[in-house]
């Protein structure tokens, strides 16, 4: 049958073209199926979340892939084995159905799709035989996570490095990840990246890496994403990364190492207006809040057992900064924060729209959102001790009772009890949440102090 003859129905099209192509509802896998094989099949329809499920129980699966519109951009590659393995079916006395390799799927996508491809490979086979498929595309790709772990070191993936420039036109998100233990021989060769024109997201995971020198040739200087998570790496490689991206407007940082870095001026990131920091290490927390100007910051994701209010006022006030979008949280749930410090956070965060914190904050905290500390507050999530029920449950009533106070939408509770002990004031607070009032979300559990 003419190419031209074949069209999906435009919901299944639709489906193909979200994001999440591996989420497929069944009733769009059923009209998929009876489309290529027929409303009079004998097959029943396969019963699956993953798209490539429907490769080895119909044989016409390359006609799918064939006369697709180009709505196969995104690729997902995470079955283990090279090739898709055989799938037994009920009323075939038995027999297997057709079975394809990975290289056909691709095959078939590339010949079927003008636009840049997104790939994701997770596959340790697959990743090892380097198919060539990859090797002659490479460069539609705009999108490029590769996984090792189980056995597969990133020595094996450095294929993909090895590639010339010319094959990275396209990269726009590049993600390496390894669970790995053993790194010491690995160099990632990434010298071919730093001509990559489009490339502008980079995620680093990695659990124990020793040789990284390759990593820093990326073209850093036009990249605006970088998600490093990497326990052992020094924070001077993270920080010269960090100077080299004048362009960043979005930093997650995951680190633990604790080389000093003496004499290091104050780092400019004028575009900056999502930062992250994770780590265990009070050195690292001091240093990089201490060191960062930031005046375009709205969203802070903090996590450390360390208090974040000193370092983070000092963040805020010395980069002039409106930070809209607060995330603090903590390794130990039962660590409360000064409230003189949490106070004078507050202070210098008076355009907070969004909190969310597992430290606990003193009753003061809910004092201050009702004295009009932060007028703008529409989503507050906070563990709720004891000590601070009462004025926990005075920010309820004011909210509540006062109408012009509609902006307080959301809040998310944490109770601190012990097993046995239930409140008038959490019973109260309970049945504000069985009122049904539309202006709240009330979202409760319990935990032991």
């Amino acid at each position: 049958m003419p190419r031209s003859s074949f069209s999906l129905p435009l919901k299944a099209a639709n489906e193909l073209s979200h994001d999440r192509t591996e989420e497929f509802p069944t009733e769009i896998i059923t009209e998929i199926f009876i489309f290529v094989c027929g409303p009079g099949v004998l097959l029943p329809p396969p019963i699956h979340k993953y798209p490539w499920i429907l490769g080895y129980v119909c044989s016409r699966w390359r006609q799918i892939l064939w006369n697709t519109p180009a709505i196969w951009n995104k690729i997902t590659i995470g079955y283990r084995g090279s090739k898709i393995p055989k799938v037994p079916v009920e009323g075939y006395c038995g027999r297997y159905m057709e079975k394809y390799t990975v290289d056909d799927i691709l095959s078939y996508i590339l010949l079927s799709t003008t636009y840049p491809i997104s790939l994701n490979v997770t596959n340790d086979e697959y990743v090892r035989k380097a198919p060539h498929i990859v090797y002659k595309n490479l460069d539609r790709f705009s999108e490029l996570s590769v996984v090792s772990g189980l056995g597969l070191s990133f020595r094996e993936v450095s294929f993909i490095f090895d590639l010339p420039a010319s094959a990275f036109t396209q990269l726009e998100k590049l993600s390496l990840s390894s669970l790995d233990v053993d790194e010491r021989y690995v160099d990632y060769g990434t010298a071919p990246l730093q001509t990559a024109p489009s490339l502008r997201s980079v995620s680093y995971k990695m659990k124990h890496p020793t040789y990284i020198p390759s990593f820093l040739l990326l073209p850093w200087s036009i990249i605006e994403d970088i998600t490093i998570d990497g326990m052992c790496i020094p924070p001077e490689i993270i920080w010269n990364i960090l100077r080299s991206s004048p362009r960043l407007v979005s930093c997650l940082l995951n680190i633990d190492a604790t080389i000093p870095i003496p004499g290091t001026p104050k780092l400019s990131l004028p575009h900056l207006p999502r930062f992250g920091l994770r780590t265990l290490s009070e050195f690292n927390w001091d240093f990089f809040l201490s060191h960062i100007l930031a005046p375009s910051l709205k969203s802070v994701t903090l996590q450390s057992p360390f208090s974040p209010c000193t370092p983070l006022v000092s963040l805020v006030e010395r980069s002039q900064c409106s930070v809209k979008n607060l995330s603090l949280s903590t390794n130990d749930g039962n660590v409360s924060i000064d409230p003189t410090d949490f106070g004078l956070l507050l202070d210098r965060v008076p355009s907070l729209v969004t909190f969310k914190s597992s430290w606990v904050a003193p009753p003061s905290t809910f004092t201050r959102i009702y004295q009009g500390v932060l007028p703008d507050l529409a989503e507050l999530e906070v563990p709720v001790h004891p000590d601070g029920l009462r004025a926990f449950m005075k920010l309820i009533d004011w909210c509540i009772v006062d109408p012009a106070q509609r902006r307080l939408i959301c809040f998310r509770v944490v109770w601190y009890c012990s097993p046995f002990e239930f409140s008038t004031e959490q019973d109260r607070f309970m049945e504000y949440s069985r009122m049904g009032d539309q202006r709240f979300k009330f979202i409760s559990g319990t935990r032991s102090f």
